[in-house]
This record gives structure tokens, C-alpha cells and sequence, in this order.
């Protein structure tokens, strides 16, 4: 399986995000800005409580700015998920990761955002308060937690490869020079440049890497359904087909649309789903 092979699909993720992160961080200063000048005016900031909700209007204005804040917050976090779902399949789980912890980011700021209002409204239930918010940051982290223990192979996937992309090409030492005497006198003519794969070509490799992920995709259907016959499919290999299934479909669609890079990419996990079953039987 080409490890890769997502990341070839994945291009526009980075470009996607950072216009995603520019359209949230540009408003949400100012925001900030705006909160800053608007408590900074006398005629709020020493402003009498109003009698009905006993609340000055410098905590009321705060809260909303703060609303709207945890709002873009929110946004963001799901724009990335929704990113990352779309044109890297096989990251699902770390996209439900981001929107956790998201989550628990915004809880944890509105706990202090709307803690003053709280106390204004209702100083009497400020231990409820307390719990609450303690339940809505823990249910994530917990959640977050479980998931990361599921599914530990794939994100010690990323990260090697990350890692390995980051070392697989050498960088010169800065300021080092090959000796004179080690360079040759004269430089040969350098070869024609070899013609680049016809789209013809290319389409023939796809397809047939597609139709080698159904063969497997074949096999560990039948490999599923004997452990389901034996009762001895587990929870894991059940996810395994299920996204084995997904990927699969997600190839031919490619190819239907000819899209050439994802239909590799789709076809490459549909197979890496595959041989998962097919090992977890032989174990």
C-alpha cells in the first residue's frame, strides 16, 4: 500500500484550513478589540445594574461578544472536521477528535466568559454552575480519550509518516562545497527528458490497482463472513468492513468521475481495510 496515498488527495486540506482559520481569527480579534472599547466608554462601564435581572450591561455586552466568539469557535473546528472527512478518508476519527476538543476549548472559555453573569442571575446556583461545566469539559476530554485508545495504530500511523516524510530527503549541510579536484572538468549533455505517462496509461494503472482492491476487498468479505459464522468477529475487524466497503465505493465513484488521484487513494485504504481482515482471521 502506498502510504501516500492520501496525501495525494489531500492537497487542497492545507489551503482549505488556513483560509478556513483566516476567515475565524480576523473576526474573532476584533471582537476582542470591539469588547475592549465598548468597556472602556463611561457610560457603560459605570453603567447601574439593571433592576429586573440585577446584571450591568458591561456583563451583558461581554457575554454576547463572548457568544459569538465561542460561536466562530465552534465553526472552525467544524469546517476543519468537515475538511478533513472530505479529502482524507481514513482520518475520520482524528476529525472527531478535533471537534472534541474543540468543544471542551469552548466550554472551558465560556465557563469563565458567563461566570459573572451567572453569579448576577442566580448566585444561588453557582455549585450547579460549577458542575455543569465540569461535565461539559469532561464528557469530551473522556471522549477524546476513548478514541485515541481505539484507534492508536492509525495515529501512530500518521505521525511515522509524517515523520518519515520529514527525513526521507536529505538537506545539504549549510556551507558545504564538493572539493574542486572531486568535480569533473566537463559536464556531459544531459539526456532528453522521457515523455510523462500518457492520461491513457495512467487511467490503465488505476484501473487495475482499483479492480486488485476489489479482488481483495472479495476475499475479506468471505474472510468476514466465515468469522461471523464462527461468532469470532470482533468489533475491530466489523470497523474494518465497514470502511473497507465505504473506500471501495468511494474508488468506483472516482473512477466514474475520473478522478485518478482519489480513486488511487480510496482504492489504496479500501485494501489496507482488506488486509486487516485477512490478518486479524490468521491470528
Amino acid at each position: 500500500m502506498n502510504p501516500n496515498a492520501s496525501q495525494q488527495s489531500s492537497d487542497g486540506l492545507g489551503p482549505a484550513v488556513s483560509r478556513l482559520f483566516l476567515s475565524t481569527i480576523i473576526p474573532i480579534f476584533g471582537l476582542f478589540f470591539l469588547r475592549l472599547v465598548l468597556a472602556s466608554l463611561p457610560m457603560i462601564k459605570h453603567a447601574a445594574p439593571i433592576s429586573e435581572l440585577n446584571v450591568t450591561p458591561l456583563i451583558l455586552i461581554k457575554a454576547a461578544l463572548d457568544s459569538v466568539i465561542y460561536f466562530l469557535i465552534i465553526r472552525f473546528v467544524l469546517g476543519c472536521s468537515q475538511h478533513m472527512k472530505l479529502l482524507r478518508p481514513r482520518w475520520i476519527e482524528l476529525a472527531n477528535i478535533v471537534v472534541l476538543a474543540g468543544c471542551a476549548l469552548v466550554a472551558t472559555l465560556a465557563y469563565s466568559g458567563y461566570e459573572l453573569l451567572c453569579a448576577s442571575l442566580a448566585p444561588a446556583q453557582m455549585e450547579i454552575y460549577n458542575w455543569v461545566f465540569l461535565a461539559v469539559v469532561l464528557i469530551p476530554v473522556a471522549l477524546i480519550v476513548i478514541i485515541a485508545t481505539r484507534h492508536m495504530d492509525l495515529f501512530t500511523e500518521i505521525m511515522f509518516g509524517k515523520l518519515s516524510a520529514a527525513v526521507s530527503v536529505p538537506q545539504p549541510m549549510p556551507g558545504f562545497a564538493a572539493p574542486a579536484a572531486a568535480q569533473p572538468a566537463w559536464n556531459p549533455p544531459a539526456p532528453p527528458p522521457s515523455a510523462p505517462p500518457s492520461v491513457d496509461f495512467a487511467e490503465q494503472q488505476i484501473r487495475g490497482q482499483v479492480a486488485s482492491a476489489q479482488k481483495c476487498v472479495v476475499a475479506a468479505r468471505q474472510t468476514a463472513e466465515n468469522q461471523r459464522a464462527r461468532g469470532a468477529l470482533n468489533g475491530e475487524s466489523a470497523e474494518s468492513l465497514g470502511k473497507m466497503e465505504g473506500y471501495l465505493d468511494g474508488a468506483v465513484k472516482s473512477l466514474d468521475r475520473r478522478d485518478w488521484v482519489e480513486a488511487k487513494s480510496f482504492a489504496d485504504w479500501a485494501e489496507y481495510e482488506a488486509n486487516r481482515i485477512v490478518a486479524a482471521n490468521g491470528q
